[in-house]
């Protein structure tokens, strides 16, 4: 009889513990698909703002924690494409800040790392050239394009280096007159004359004739080191 007497209890509190359950987990289940929808419709931050807040919650939520890994890379990658280049690498630092196990978040942010070193390669070595260009010439040449055209990275000893291959395009400001190296051509360097050359002088050395306006594609390379405050040119 006592028996019989506690069973009408026990499944009151049976069925609260499973409503309990359903109410907490139905939450849960309905964030995360609130958190798909949003995807869906394009509002990733959103979605992932949502995910967050459901892990703050629940961070037992393990449905929350994968979708949150896949949605902070897409995004990552969403952020790359719009050259929004320091937010993709600040949304893949924050994703392993949380979970510095996320293999796929450590290699997209290698990836990312080494291509604006790249990029920031490229316009050092622009800044470079176009330097030594202007001081060497004294105004009477002019950078007007520049491309990199290869890039070799390699390590020794502990220490990175970096050899950048480049295309280049001059304009000749004014009318000059270039003494050209039988082995480096013209553009070993960029020290060049405003007076023609006579007598003797043009008769004996090979003396080449820029005018005014004229424009001459060069080529190159030029090496770097990385230090602790970024890349230096050699």
């Amino acid at each position: 009889m006592g028996g019989q007497n506690h069973q009408p209890m026990n499944r009151k509190i049976t069925a609260g513990a499973m409503l309990l359950t359903v109410l907490l987990c139905g939450g849960c289940e309905n964030k995360v698909e609130s958190a798909k929808k949003l995807w869906q419709e394009n509002n990733q931050d959103q979605a992932i703002i949502k995910l967050k807040e459901e892990l703050t919650k629940n961070p037992g939520n393990a449905e929350a924690t994968k979708l949150l890994e896949v949605y902070q890379l897409e995004f990552a990658k969403k952020l790359w494409k719009e050259s929004k280049q320091e937010q993709a690498i600040s949304k893949l630092k924050e994703e392993l800040t949380k979970n510095p196990g996320n293999a796929d978040a450590t290699k997209l942010l290698e990836v990312y790392q080494m291509e604006i070193d790249q990029q920031n390669l490229e316009k050092i070595a622009k800044e470079i050239l176009e330097t030594k260009i202007t001081g060497q010439s004294e105004g009477m040449v002019k950078l007007v394009d520049f491309e990199k055209t290869n890039g070799i990275k390699q390590s020794f000893n502990g220490m990175e280096f970096y050899t950048l291959e480049y295309s280049a395009t001059v304009e000749f400001q004014q009318e000059v007159w270039k003494e050209c190296d039988p082995f480096q051509g013209c553009f070993g360097d960029f020290h060049f004359r405003n007076v023609a050359p006579r007598g003797m002088e043009a008769a004996v050395l090979s003396f080449k004739h820029f005018a005014t306006g004229s424009k001459v594609k060069t080529s190159g390379k030029m090496g770097f080191q990385k230090t602790e405050k970024g890349w230096r040119g050699n």
